[in-house]
């Protein structure tokens, strides 16, 4: 057997056809956003180069989203959760290629999509264990991935919809933070409805889960911290509000609508 590479360069290509036929049916908007309207002259090279990273990294992300979101799926069939939920689930992986375009686009709006070399396990980690019942190796999936990940994202999203003035920034914000609503209500009614099935034991690794995504968040918040002034322009993935306006959001969010949430649930 072929070892799995530890690294992987990101390149994604359309294979056309009926295949994007499809695709476009499905998700038309991407094709009706305004590209070719941003002016890349009044940038600097370095705040141009640091746009440009920032969407393909995001794209690398929204393309790992797709991935852990069809795992998702596959643990809560597992489960026998009810079959509207479990419907609800099946479009959103294809929600995040979707953002995988968008996010490349933008990118290449910026002068070209820069090749990004990610971490493979990190990115597309292998399905985890089943270490509980079905129905807990899924809450503590969707925890993970939707009531924080997603509901944060979200969040964020929405500030910097609310920011965004260019036409071409503001219909991709509200697209994505559109899209993000949806998958982050999820995960609070999947909760909601699986709450009273979990044992008490059952919740608490569900509330190790959560620590844990958190702490994912500050270190990714660390990470932000220590990014250059440049990568906080209109056109980037962080904004144009600055540095500080962004992690004072991100703390907001997690707080009002992730963390108080949360402990809601594990007391039950």
């Amino acid at each position: 057997m072929t070892p799995r590479a530890s690294s992987e360069l990101f390149a994604l290509d359309i294979h056309g056809g009926a295949a994007e036929r499809q695709f476009r049916a499905r998700r038309p908007h991407v094709e009706k956003m305004p590209w070719g309207t941003l002016n890349r002259a009044r940038l600097s090279d370095d705040e141009r180069v640091a746009a440009q990273r920032g969407w393909m990294d995001l794209a690398v992300q929204e393309y790992a989203a797709a991935a852990s979101q069809a795992n998702v799926l596959r643990l809560i069939v597992r489960a026998r959760a009810p079959i509207d939920l479990s419907a609800m689930l099946t479009s959103f992986p294809l929600d995040e290629l979707a953002h995988t375009e968008i996010c490349t686009r933008m990118a290449e709006e910026l002068g070209g999509a820069a090749p990004v070399v990610y971490p493979t396990a990190n990115v597309f980690p292998s399905p985890a264990g089943e270490n509980g019942s079905p129905l807990a190796d899924a809450a503590c999936a969707i925890a993970w991935e939707f009531c924080v990940g997603e509901t944060l994202s979200h969040g964020l999203l929405a500030f910097h919809h609310r920011n965004a003035r260019h036409p071409l920034l503001k219909a991709v914000w509200g697209r994505l933070v559109k899209d993000e609503a949806s998958h982050a209500r999820f995960g609070w009614l999947f909760l909601e409805w699986a709450g009273p099935l979990l044992t008490l034991a059952e919740r608490r690794g569900v509330a190790t889960t959560i620590d844990r995504a958190i702490a994912h968040v500050d270190d990714l918040d660390a990470k932000v911290e220590s990014l250059p002034a440049e990568a906080f322009v209109d056109v980037g993935v962080f904004g144009a509000c600055g540095k500080k306006a962004y992690l004072a959001e991100s703390r907001a969010v997690l707080e009002r609508h992730v963390v108080k949430r949360l402990r809601a649930f594990i007391k039950g």
